[in-house]
Order: C-alpha cells, then structure tokens, then sequence
C-alpha cells in the first residue's frame, strides 16, 4: 500500500493547514477522538495532547516536527507515539477546542492577520486611557489605527481577569471562520509572552446599551430598534445554522451587540462560546453555567443543560429591553422592578413601555415584538421558538411599522407611564 502523504502548512501560531487529505485516516489524541482528518484549518491544540499526536492508518503512524512542512509516516506494528515539538509560547492549553471539527465554515479566512505586540502599542498610542472604548471580562478594548489607516478595536487581555488564554482561542478560532455581516469581523490578533490581544473591525456606534439607557445618547427610533434586533437575530440565527451541530453563543446581551456607523447591529465576543450538542441523540451540552447575570436562562443557571434555546432566552431579555429602553438588572429600582424579565412578565405592555416610543410606534407593530418575547422568556426551552422564527416575526414587526394602516393608532391612547417613569427612577448602568 502507498503510505500516506500529508502536507501540513504552519499557518500561524495557532493555525495549522492541511493540504492534502488522505482517505480513510482518523486522527486520533491520548484520550481524545478528533473524528475524520480533513483538509482544511485545525488548531495546533487539536494536533497535540502534551506534545504526542498520532495519525492511524492500518498501523501506519505520522510523525514529524512542527515546524517541518512535510510529514511523512513511517510503518510501525507497535503504533508508537510521535513527539510533536512546538514552542512554549505558542503551545496550547491541553482543553480541546470544540471548535475544532464542525466549526461555521470549513474555510477560514487567510486575512486573519498576526501582529506583533508593538504595532499594537503603536496603533493605540501604548494603550492609551483616551482611546478607551469598553471594558470586559477578558480585559480592556481600545481604539486603534493601523498603519494603514484602518480603524479597528483592540481588546487586550487583563491578566487578573478569569478569562484567559482558554477563550481567547477560543474567539479567535471562531471568528477566523465565521463571516457573516452580522458578526463582527476578525482583523487579527497577538500572542507574545502573556499579552493576548485580539483586533475587530471598529464599531463606531458601541453596543446597543449605549443607546438604550445612556442619558446622553439620543432615544433611538422603533424603526432603529428593529433594524438592530433584525441584524442581531440574523447573526444568532447564522450561528445555530452554520453547522451541524450549532454554535451556541452563551453571553447574549445588549453590551455584545455592537453598532456600525450606519447602526447595523453586529454580534461580538464569542469568548465562552461552545458547539452544540454532536449528536441527534443528544438534545443539550452539560457545562459549567458561564454569562451575565439577568441573560442568563434559568434552565441552563439550574441544570447545566446549555441549549440553543439559552440563547433565544438571553435574546427576549434583549427584545425586552429595547421595549422598554431600561437595563436587564437595576437595583436602584425596588425589589420586584430589579430584574427587567420577571417584572416585565409580570406587567402590562403598556406599562413598560420607554417612553420615548409613545406615540411614534403602531400598536401591531410592537405587540408583536412584545408576543415573541414574551415566547423567548419561557420557563421551559421547549416552549422557546428558535432563532429563525424570532427573526420572522421581527420582520414581520418592521414591516407593520412601515407600512400604511388605515385608521391604526400609533399607541396606546391611555398609555399609563407610572412604572416606568424615568423622572422617578434613574435607569442608567
């Protein structure tokens, strides 16, 4: 028989390219079954399992130095294990990424670019406070201007953060395989020593929070309101679609959907996202409960069970929220109004409506927005529609707005503001 060939391209740090694909091979990791080896990106973690890799056919083993182009196997009865070297610095942690097979594309994009440590100091003028944008829990995000003048967001790793280098592959291996235009593009990113940095495109607008409950922003329109949500949606939706089995988001909230210059509405930080379940038999990943508190599904907070539908309850607490103009969480508010999702159920439509909305929007076009959500925010995730049907609905919504209705009010003419009466209660973060 003809040995197996397979050429393998050091990409990046992090990125490895099979060339060629051998037929009827399995990759196989101490303890860990990778699946079929295909052409296509891998993440050196996936080749590796404290430095072993080993790759059967009929008892024939590749082996080969990472930093070698070709690998060649060798035949061997005993299937011995073939050490892979890499440097420290570039050496993953031993946690798989379950990115790694099924991932959204099976092409990743070759822009991603690596940097260097200082081009980013130079582009954010050594991380200035002034060009602070946002801070995370995996650290600080800062505007910056490349060489060649392209804006783009800088986020760098705060070491005393407990986000690390686990999800900071993670993003990375997500987002250098993920394009949709509503997702926020990868520009890059650095690894050098302990700074992990990771380069978006800018997002001139910020997140939607922003303009929800900033006093100083101006009160976005409905029309707005549902453009965002439509973008939103349709970048969950690509994301529970791409693939088999799914990629479920895991930290759906206002601050994470981030608004262009033209307010398109981008989903960003995919840090603690993970792949869905990766069987038909398996209905739900059971995993550590990781979000933000007033998002959270509190199917998912009880039994660890993470489903596509945590999502679709994180994204009705942001439906509710831009009905609403008011955050998820605020406890200057008394201890039934704290959280916005339980309050909200418990209320009518018109008494939680921003007040900046009254008048300017059509009672269909909002009861329907306000009829999925309520349906996003079941107890149960079997009652949750998925993200397709959500983002019909929002349409559908946009479309009654926009459209003509003889004799339609456009709101509640007895509209009662008392419980949500910004003069009484300041609603800010």
């Amino acid at each position: 028989m003809a040995p197996v060939v397979c050429k393998i391209v050091v990409k990046s740090p992090l990125l490895l390219q099979l060339e060629e694909e051998p037929s009827h091979c399995c990759a196989f990791l101490p303890q860990r079954r990778v699946g079929r080896l295909r052409r296509g990106l891998w993440y050196r973690q996936d080749l590796r399992h404290a430095n072993d890799f080993v790759l059967k056919k009929e008892f024939r083993v590749l082996s080969g130095h990472i930093d070698d182009l070709q690998w060649s196997p060798t035949t061997s009865e005993s299937l011995p294990t073939a050490k892979v070297k890499g440097s420290p610095s570039s050496a993953l942690s031993s946690r798989r990424s379950r990115q790694g097979k099924g991932s959204a594309s099976e092409s990743t994009s070759s822009s991603c670019r690596v940097f260097t440590f200082q081009e980013l100091q130079q582009a954010t003028n050594n991380f200035q406070e002034c060009f602070l944008l946002g801070n995370g829990g995996f650290g600080k995000v800062y505007k910056g201007k490349l060489e060649n003048g392209t804006e783009v967001a800088v986020k760098r790793a705060n070491p005393e953060s407990k986000q690390g280098l686990t999800e900071f592959q993670n993003e990375i291996g997500l987002l250098s395989k993920l394009q949709h235009p509503h997702i926020v593009s990868l520009i890059g990113y650095c690894h050098e020593g302990e700074e992990m940095v990771i380069v978006y495109e800018y997002m001139a607008n910020g997140p939607l929070s922003k303009w929800l409950y900033e006093p100083n922003e101006a009160p976005l329109s409905w029309k707005q309101r549902l453009e965002i949500c439509i973008g939103a949606a349709r970048g969950l939706h690509h994301l529970h679609t791409a693939t088999a089995e799914g990629i479920i988001h895991r930290d759906v909230k206002t601050d994470n959907i981030l608004l262009d210059g033209n307010f398109v509405a981008k989903v960003s930080d995919f840090g603690i996202s993970e792949n869905g379940p990766s069987s038909l038999d398996e209905s739900h990943v059971v995993i550590s409960v990781k979000g933000t508190f007033g998002y959270i599904d509190p199917e998912y907070f009880r039994s660890s069970h993470l489903t596509e539908k945590s999502d679709v309850y994180s994204f009705g607490v942001v439906l509710t929220e831009v009905i609403s103009g008011r955050p998820a969480l605020d406890h200057s508010l008394p201890t039934e109004k704290i959280s916005l999702a339980s309050w909200a159920l418990d209320s009518e439509l018109n008494g939680i409506i921003d007040p900046n909305l009254v008048g300017k929007v059509r009672v269909s076009s909002l009861e329907k927005v306000w009829g999925v959500a309520k349906r996003c925010l079941a107890e149960n995730g079997i009652k949750r529609p998925p993200m397709g049907f959500v983002l019909c609905c929002l349409e559908d919504a946009l479309h009654l707005q926009l459209t003509n209705i003889k004799n339609e009010k456009t709101s509640f003419l007895d509209c009662n503001l008392q419980h949500n009466d910004r003069s009484v209660t300041s609603i800010g973060l």
